[in-house]
């Protein structure tokens, strides 16, 4: 009876978290920012409008706040998840910005394509150090790892350099002989996905360097952005033609297998998503605990052993 109490509310607790959880889209076209529901259900198409032509960098912290980046205009706009605008130029004066990643610490790293840099930034709108990263070619997508490095996409030589969070380069050449790349994320695996413009691939990389499989996912069309969940899950932003009103969202497993390839469809000037997946709400972690407590009572009468697990 307590392991299958312990179940239930271990269950409960995890559905409770994603259940809360959305993609969020950047329409570059549009200027708006869409809001989904995980089954691919809209939620707001246009949560947050008007902001104007070239919406392309979008990144999420974990607490409600998106930070979006307009190539055009050259700044980041910080805004909560549920469309309030809280500063629409929370950075300015970024040339043509086009990924951003945020790291554990509340720092934001963003491509200035036109300086071909990567600068640094507080979540509060501070800047670090604006060209922490130079040298690196027209970027156009930014991922970070645990372990405190960069990995930055160079659709010109199509490329991928690798830094740490302190500027240091790694390896700039990590990955190479890409066609068009555009749109990278690091997976649950600790794989890089990286995203194909031209070829209409995902290809699957080691951190290292390798290739482990460099068609991993085929026949996308266009592909613009990638994102995942942290389940395990790819979402990936791609024209299937040249027409606007096709962009669609497909889901996927890591491992290339199809989910869903149309989660989202008849989207139009799509560029970049992002999945969001609030932290642990109170009732869950007390969900949680009294789970915790529970198999430890359990444990100590002899009714339950962690191999019962």
């Amino acid at each position: 009876m307590k392991k299958l109490l312990f179940s239930i509310l271990l269950v409960t607790a995890l559905c409770l978290d994603v259940a809360d959880a959305q993609i969020f889209t950047a329409n570059f076209s549009m200027g708006a920012i869409g809001e989904y529901n995980f089954d691919g259900s809209p939620i707001n198409p246009s949560l947050i409008s008007g902001l104007g032509t070239g919406i392309y960098g979008l990144a999420a912290d974990n607490s409600g706040h998106l930070f979006v980046a307009n190539y055009y205009t050259g700044t980041i706009g910080e805004y909560s998840t549920s469309g309030a605008t809280i500063n629409a130029s929370l950075i300015t004066g970024v040339g043509n910005p086009t990924g951003i990643a945020l790291d554990a610490n509340g720092h934001l790293f963003v491509a200035n394509s036109a300086a071909n840099v990567i600068g640094e930034y507080t979540t509060a709108g501070a800047t670090i150090n604006s060209a922490l990263i130079s040298g690196i070619g027209v970027s156009w997508g930014l991922a970070l790892d645990n372990s405190g490095h960069i990995f930055e996409i160079n659709y010109g030589t199509g490329t991928i350099g690798e830094y740490s969070t302190n500027g240091t380069p790694v390896n700039p050449t990590l990955i190479s002989g890409l066609s068009s790349p555009q749109g990278i994320v690091v997976g649950q695996n600790g794989a890089l996905f990286v995203g194909s413009a031209n070829g209409g691939t995902i290809g699957m990389y080691s951190t290292n360097g390798g290739a482990l499989n460099a068609s991993l996912i085929s026949g996308l069309g266009r592909v613009n952005g990638l994102a995942n969940d942290g389940l395990g899950h790819l979402y990936v932003a791609a024209f299937p033609n040249a027409f606007l009103n096709t962009a669609r969202i497909g889901e996927y497993n890591e491992n290339g297998t199809v989910v869903n390839g149309a989660l989202i469809s008849g989207l139009n000037g799509v560029e970049n998503l992002v999945v969001v997946i609030p932290e642990p709400s109170t009732v869950s972690l007390i969900l949680l605990a009294f789970a915790t407590v529970t198999v430890f009572k359990s444990k100590k009468r002899g009714q339950l052993s962690p191999s019962a697990l």
